[in-house]
């Protein structure tokens, strides 16, 4: 049963906690630009096709689209195939031109732009494509690939007397199937379990963070010991937390709340993407997911922060001291990203009911798989009696950190601290 001296000092320090937050100039100031740029971003597609012009030279029937000029490939060709007008008709976008010149030479053309590439071929099936600067979208090689086979599957099998007609039937004939997903499907998931586990590492780190070099400022600026007397360490430790974890969370769901808000305003504009439209068509259950595990992870780290926070003399010091913790929580944005592949392994699923990993990897599992109930609530179970074991194990930490200036105190102590009852 909570006492209501400790409610009253609990409400008190959450209320001051918060709404200090939400006070500060570079809080407001942040969220305020994140949501223009988001709003900014979501419609300036929507403007410029209002400004666009409705008869664009070269959209008329009949006439090549601006930019659409043929790309130019030299063809030197010693496969005794003749190949130029099967690739020309094969693949429209590019003008195959048979050349006499020599391979250097050509190489110097290509590097000139006065080609776009060079193609060499040596038997029906074997050549060489030299290019300037390769792109990672650069398909060319696997058109040429697939024409060549295709006809060279034509010729052959017109040599053994087969009707062109009948090779054509054989060649076009393709398997039809359909996948049937009784779960969830990976690759619709895959996106935004992506984009989702960045915003968990980053928002979680970040808050927490915040929570240490608060922890530490107060410290620095010797006021601790007035609020040390005028409320109990566990109070002003959940307080605190509380306080920081609520000014987190309004700000995301402002922010979550713009930019679904100004989707939805030019949602005619984003549906041609469905990447973009995949992430702002989220189920309801992944955005409670989300905002869930974002608070439960916050509240474990944020403790460990705040403990941390209260053993630093000088906020210098702050971002050295953090890391182990910091590197804690690393291990398991690393572990649930290179599982992304594979979310229903058995390490992720063995680290998605370890408290200080659960945040992360129970809930790429529940993005991308379909897990049982039972589980979901062991692991958030767990989670949640790990939180409160931390806050009075830091609240502890906190009482004797806050009040020592000068080297921080020993192993040894902070055993003897905890050991004491209050």
């Amino acid at each position: 049963m909570i006492k209501k001296r400790d409610w009253e000092q609990f409400k008190t320090i959450f209320s001051y906690e918060y709404m200090g937050i939400l006070k500060n100039k570079v809080y407001l100031i942040t969220t305020i630009i994140i949501m223009v740029v988001i709003a900014v971003v979501l419609t300036t597609p929507t403007v410029i096709g209002m400004f666009k012009s409705e008869d664009i030279p070269g959209d008329e029937p009949g006439t090549d689209p601006v930019g659409t000029d043929k790309l130019k490939v030299a063809v030197i060709n010693n496969s005794g195939v003749q190949i130029e007008e099967v690739l020309n008709l094969s693949l429209p976008n590019y003008d195959f031109i048979a050349e006499d010149s020599n391979l250097d030479e050509l190489k110097d053309k290509v590097n000139k732009e006065e080609y776009y590439a060079a193609l060499v071929m040596s038997k029906p099936l074997e050549f060489d494509l030299y290019v300037k600067d390769y792109v990672i979208t650069n398909t060319l090689t696997q058109q040429i690939a697939s024409v060549l086979e295709y006809n060279y599957k034509i010729t052959e099998l017109q040599n053994q007397g087969v009707s062109l007609e009948e090779i054509q039937r054989i060649l076009a004939s393709t398997v039809k199937s359909n996948l049937i997903e009784l779960g969830k499907s990976a690759e619709q998931t895959f996106l935004y379990a992506y984009i989702l586990l960045m915003f968990l590492y980053i928002a979680v780190n970040l808050y927490g963070q915040l929570v240490a070099t608060s922890v530490a400022t107060e410290k620095s600026s010797r006021a601790m010991e007035l609020l040390i007397s005028s409320a109990k360490p566990l109070n002003f430790m959940f307080g605190k937390i509380l306080g920081s974890g609520t000014a987190g969370l309004t700000q995301l769901v402002a922010i979550m709340g713009v930019s679904f808000g100004f989707y939805k305003i030019n949602e005619s504009t984003w549906s041609k993407y469905p990447l973009v439209t995949s992430l702002f068509d989220m189920p309801a259950d992944v955005l409670f997911y989300t905002i869930l595990f974002f608070l439960l992870g916050f509240f474990l780290y944020a403790f460990f922060y705040g403990a941390v926070g209260s053993l630093v003399s000088r906020i210098e010091d702050v971002n050295t001291s953090i890391l182990p913790v910091t590197f804690l929580y690393m291990a398991g944005f690393l572990v649930s990203m290179v599982n992304l592949v594979n979310p229903k392994g058995i390490v992720v699923r063995v680290f998605s009911f370890i408290p200080f990993f659960s945040p992360m990897c129970m809930f790429l599992r529940i993005i991308m798989t379909s897990v049982p109930m039972w589980e979901i609530a062991l692991s958030i179970a767990i989670l949640i009696a790990t939180i409160l074991l931390t806050g009075y194990i830091a609240a502890k930490i906190y009482r004797v950190g806050v009040l020592m200036y000068g080297k921080p105190p020993k192993i040894k102590e902070l055993i003897k601290v905890l050991r004491t009852k209050e």
